[in-house]
């Protein structure tokens, strides 16, 4: 029999599930409504060592859809979410994260180095939305933006995916600030711009 002190996480993972707990609660229906506007498949994650991981998400409209499993890793370098993340991190931390990344490599698309990395989180920062330009699955387009807590700390993302056919490069500003705009909703509901 497990006593009730095995069953309980460290403190630390504790401390920082409360808050990302707390944003599943808030994000819910935003969620839905991002995804009943853009009809694609709207999704929610957060930061979990060195890649993100897939909290929930609302199936999109249409017959054919990107679904993910929850639980779910995806790589920080190959994702909307996680250059959502990772742009707006306090810099040690991201130097941090960034120089314990595999830079792992899916396609020709692929970001493989930290300077280009690097540049690719500026322009996140700049424009406030997040892309995955078919960089992990050739075709399949992701835009993103990232949750803010109380404190201005990115405790988790949400993104839009679906096939380049309907999420269209030419888009993406337009989809990121709509995918912004939900964003920030959940942001507010968290307490973010209130200290």
């Amino acid at each position: 029999m497990m006593s009730a002190s095995s069953r309980t996480p460290p403190r630390e993972t504790r401390t920082y599930l409360r808050p990302v707990a707390s944003a599943i609660e808030r994000a819910m229906d935003v969620l839905r409504k991002m995804r009943d506007d853009l009809a694609e498949t709207a999704m929610l994650g957060t930061m979990l060592e060195e890649d993100c991981v897939l909290l929930e998400q609302a199936p999109g409209r249409y017959p054919f859809k990107f679904l993910g499993e929850v639980g779910m890793r995806i790589c920080f370098n190959a994702s909307a979410p996680g250059k959502a993340m990772l742009a707006f991190l306090p810099k040690e931390e991201l130097d941090r994260r960034i120089s314990a990344m595999k830079f792992k490599k899916f396609n020709p698309r692929t970001i493989l180095d930290k300077k280009s990395f690097l540049a690719e989180l500026e322009k996140v920062r700049a424009k406030g939305y997040s892309v995955d330009n078919g960089e992990e699955i050739e075709g399949v387009n992701c835009v993103g933006a990232p949750i803010f807590d109380a404190h201005g700390y990115p405790i988790a993302s949400i993104w839009i995916t679906g096939p380049g056919e309907r999420i269209k490069e030419s888009q993406f500003d337009e989809i990121g600030a709509k995918v912004r705009s939900y964003a920030d909703i959940i942001s507010v509901r968290l307490g973010y711009g209130l200290i």
